[in-house]
């Protein structure tokens, strides 16, 4: 299963400004993925956070999770054009409930 996270996009949402923002970026994400077999096994997760660089600019990043590498460079590709930083982590494995 893949899981986008994305940190530092929104700080918190509590707010509706907030809200609308992380909206959209799930409206872009599922539109990416939208004609992808595992379509239904794409995970999506907002994490609430302040990510700056060391010069205290906002630097949001996309993390994406997975526990097969494989197509793992077309997922890739796709999250590219978001134009965002991305951070890909392996996980060792993945136990979906039964």
């Amino acid at each position: 299963m893949p899981n986008i996270k994305v940190y530092g996009f929104v700080e918190s949402v509590d707010s509706p400004d907030s809200i609308m923002k992380a909206s959209k970026l799930f409206e872009k994400i599922a539109e990416l993925f939208e004609n992808e077999s595992y379509y239904k096994d794409v995970v999506f997760t907002v994490v609430p956070s302040k990510v700056t660089n060391l010069d205290a600019e906002d630097q949001p990043y996309i993390q994406l999770e997975l526990n097969c590498m494989e197509g793992y460079q077309q997922k890739l590709e796709k999250l590219k054009t978001l134009g965002m930083d991305i951070q890909v982590v392996k996980l060792h494995d993945f136990i979906p409930r039964s």
